[in-house]
């Protein structure tokens, strides 16, 4: 995992790796450790950039989900989270779960 605030307004952070049954804990405790420690109150959105996941299986919308729910729970106010470069088959189970309008993919 690669990260960078981009902005005073934006926390960006680029996946590395696989997001797959096997590694889909480390991933999120990694990116929701990195959030923690790097949110102050001036930061607005997160961007999450999948280029660099080599792996994907349907646990990867696992992870979304599980992104998502700790930024709104953890969180006083309401943070923009954007999900950048989602792999074509991972943007399939999105569409196929009905999850595309809720979430910010660019």
């Amino acid at each position: 995992m690669s990260n960078k605030l981009i902005s005073k307004k934006t926390l960006s952070i680029e996946l590395r790796g696989n997001l797959t049954k096997t590694e889909l804990v480390s991933q999120i405790n990694s990116v929701t450790d990195f959030i923690k420690q790097h949110l102050n109150k001036l930061v607005e959105e997160i961007m999450l950039d999948f280029n660099s996941i080599v792996k994907i299986d349907t646990y990867a919308l696992v992870f979304i989900i599980q992104v998502e729910r700790f930024c709104r729970f953890n969180n006083s106010k309401k943070l923009n989270i954007i999900w950048k470069n989602i792999p074509n088959n991972l943007d399939s189970f999105i569409k196929l779960s009905s999850l595309s309008g809720h979430l910010d993919i660019r």
